[in-house]
């Protein structure tokens, strides 16, 4: 019965070739079993092929437990491989998002720094390229959107912003310190997820 289930197993008929290892297997020969376990192995059915040695192994075939091992050894690689590969993208997404805390800390920084710098009153004193302008003087840029203004629209907005900082810090410059003090904890987040990764690592 062995015999006939290798020669089926010759010509491709595998469903056959395992009927006639069952057959041998139940008359008392273990390597009925062991077949079948190599033929599961060589359709990546592992877990299976590994369980029918086992079997075959118990039945006393000392072939399956040579069988048995070159599969364990075979797998283990492989186990590894994906521990390592696991460890590897768990790795990458932590200090990823270490960047990500990072780099959202620093734009909340500057953005809120901005807002709070252009809400501020100016210096007072207009210019123009650089000059100093003087009352009834008007400056044209002839660059960029070529704007125009005069001295008394510049002074006009400074004394605005200096009334609206007359009674606190205006809207704008509310949200710009807000940003701004948001962006340490996003800092300390930062921090903390790095050592949370580099814990993991050790």
């Amino acid at each position: 019965m062995l015999q006939l289930g290798m020669r089926r197993e010759g010509e491709a008929a595998f469903q056959e070739a395992i009927e006639w290892y069952l057959k041998a297997a139940e008359a008392g020969n273990p390597q009925g079993l062991t077949r079948i376990g190599s033929l599961l192995q060589a359709v990546g059915k592992l877990e299976e092929a590994e369980q029918v040695y086992r079997e075959a192994e118990a039945a006393g075939d000392p072939s399956a437990t040579t069988l048995l091992s070159y599969l364990r050894t075979s797998r283990t690689p492989s186990r590894e491989n994906e521990r390592q590969n696991r460890g590897g993208r768990q790795e990458n997404d932590g200090l990823g998002r270490v960047r990500g805390f990072a780099w959202l800390g620093i734009a909340l920084l500057a953005f809120g720094f901005f807002l709070v710098m252009a809400a501020r009153p100016g210096s007072g004193t207009p210019e123009c390229d650089g000059e100093t302008m003087e009352p009834g003087d008007k400056c044209i840029s002839l660059t960029g959107n070529r704007s125009s203004y005069t001295y008394e629209e510049v002074m006009e907005r400074y004394e605005a912003k200096e009334e609206a900082w007359a009674d606190g810090p205006p809207p704008q410059a509310l949200i710009g310190y807000g940003l701004m003090a948001v962006s340490p904890v996003l800092f300390v987040a930062a921090v903390a997820r790095y050592r949370q990764v580099k814990d993991a690592e050790g």
